[in-house]
């Protein structure tokens, strides 16, 4: 990509994928298309391709690459239950660096759902207007695929890594809805980028689809 700025614009070629919750479904194999019923337009800002977990993942060099959509309702959770799932491979950990960003309020970074990471590998999740969930040190890894999920069914605020619980706590109301940030791969609205591979990002609108203990998915969302 060589740092250019690409969009796909005429999705209608190519197959629907999920069910009827999806919201966004991207498998990185040869392109950064949306494949769910919603065809969000996607934006590539330098993201290469390299084997992933599945097919193929989009690769980003911790400086200036993302992959980015603009903000739909699709993204505003409200009070009901979400699933935010993907495959990450860390290359070398961040001062500071935020892997994926839903629906971003810009003053002060407040999510609907955030997951960021830095050095030594914890991971820190957000769904305003829960508080910052924490897992510790080595909990992401580097040099290897892990699969990271956020999940909220009712009151219960959930994260999973490699399908094991590593967080909980309690939220209650509706989310905040910036209605300016949509989705951001890669980095946060105001920078922190992350040096990694991500693979298979799926939204879930209104479905828990883990709410105990799981095993990661063993192929690409269909």
């Amino acid at each position: 990509c060589n740092g250019d700025e690409w969009k796909y614009i005429d999705s209608s070629s190519y197959n629907v994928q999920g069910d009827g919750n999806t919201r966004l479904l991207l498998h990185f194999d040869s392109d950064w298309n949306d494949v769910s019923a919603s065809q969000h337009n996607m934006v590539n800002n330098g993201g290469t391709f390299s084997p992933g977990k599945f097919g193929n993942a989009i690769c980003l060099d911790g400086v200036d690459d993302y992959v980015t959509t603009v903000y739909t309702s699709d993204f505003d959770f409200g009070s009901g239950d979400f699933t935010v799932d993907f495959w990450l491979k860390m290359n070398v950990f961040p001062a500071d660096g935020y892997i994926m960003t839903v629906n971003e309020v810009p003053a002060g970074g407040w999510s609907q759902a955030t997951f960021e990471t830095q050095t030594n590998g914890p991971l820190h999740t957000r769904a305003e207007p829960s508080a910052w969930m924490s897992t510790g040190n080595n909990v992401i890894k580097t040099g290897q695929w892990q699969h990271l999920t956020l999940v909220r069914s009712g009151t219960t605020l959930k994260t999973f890594v490699d399908g094991i619980q590593v967080t909980t706590t309690t939220i209650s109301g509706s989310l905040t809805n910036d209605a300016i940030n949509g989705v951001f791969i890669g980095k946060r609205a105001g920078g922190a980028y992350i040096n990694g591979c991500v693979d298979e990002v799926r939204i879930s609108k209104g479905v828990a689809r883990w709410t105990s203990n799981f095993t990661p998915p063993t192929e690409p969302y269909s």
